[in-house]
């Protein structure tokens, strides 16, 4: 293996779940694992790329310090193109839906994983510098692989989570994340 040209130096920085209830998910995670606090983006939509296809989804997510770990609940609002059903499944609950990596080469590496044999499912921009790609590992190991790239705007959301956790006291795990 040319480790070189591998994702392997960079650490799984998110899990994600697909549940039915953002703020359901994330005070319960809270109050068993002491996770948190979780900020929530509610009816994010976008344009997005799905095999290829221009396509629309919306969905709210929540995301939350989990230890060393952001987690991250995504539930399916109506107005979804159906397609998208398929990557963030309504039905499919309480299982890992995909694990995130920042990388500082997102175009070098969605290229070693495609050529790696992995097929890239979704591509999404929902801001500036914000975007990720999403990889069928699936039939692998039972969930998918989102890369984002390592912008400012995505580094910076990353350490904003992590920062809130460190000064958090526990109160009111739930918050909505106001975007400018």
């Amino acid at each position: 293996m040319n480790r070189s040209n591998s994702i392997h130096k960079y650490p799984v920085r998110a899990i994600a779940y697909c549940v039915q209830s953002v703020e359901a998910a994330a005070r319960q995670h809270s109050a068993v694992f002491g996770s948190g606090p979780f900020f929530s983006i509610p009816d994010v939509t976008s344009s997005i790329q799905l095999r290829g296809r221009d396509s629309r989804f919306n969905q709210s997510t929540a995301f939350g310090q989990w230890g060393s770990q952001m987690v991250e609940f995504i539930q399916q609002n109506p107005g979804s193109d159906p397609l998208v059903q398929e990557v963030f499944p309504f039905a499919l609950q309480g299982t890992l839906h995909h694990l995130s990596i920042v990388v500082d080469d997102f175009d070098g590496n969605r290229e070693h994983l495609r050529r790696s044999g992995l097929d890239e499912i979704l591509r999404i921009q929902f801001g500036e510098g914000m975007e990720a790609s999403f990889f069928d590992t699936r039939k692998l190991y039972g969930h998918l692989l989102q890369l984002y790239p390592a912008t400012p705007q995505m580094v910076g959301f990353f350490k904003m989570i992590s920062d809130a956790s460190e000064s958090w006291n526990g109160e009111e795990p739930f918050r909505l994340l106001r975007r400018p």
